[in-house]
């Protein structure tokens, strides 16, 4: 049995699915009042973000084993944020290095940690 025409087929308007997002909505009838609101939220979004902005691009994480730092400690060679747990004392200078950054001298009865700087005389 073959389907039935639709009797409402010349008054009915032709219904097309169309995507409306920002780029419609910013040039479409609302443009001038959503172009002010955006305006404005980005300007009190820059005025917040330039006191209080934490610098771009620098990580909270140890560079040896990814934990997080509560304390800020640097290595004096590479300038890495390191934690506790992976922060040596150079045993000539005492200052704080990094695993990465450390010679461990193993000839003696201890072992010394020595910067990069110290293990060029010590050797």
């Amino acid at each position: 049995m073959p389907k039935r025409r639709c009797p409402f087929a010349e008054a009915a308007a032709p219904q097309r699915k169309t995507r409306v997002g920002l780029r419609e909505m910013s040039r479409g009838v609302a443009g001038d009042t959503y172009r002010r609101q955006v305006y404005a939220l980005m300007r009190h979004r820059s005025n917040s973000l330039a006191c209080t902005a934490p610098p771009m691009g620098v990580s909270k994480a140890c560079s040896s084993c990814i934990r997080t730092v509560d304390i800020k400690e640097v290595c004096t060679q590479c300038d890495h944020l390191i934690c506790q747990h992976c922060s040596k004392l150079c045993s000539c200078c005492n200052t704080v290095i990094c695993s990465m950054c450390c010679t461990i001298d193993y000839s003696d009865v201890g072992d010394q940690v020595l910067c990069s700087g110290c293990s060029m005389f010590e050797v």
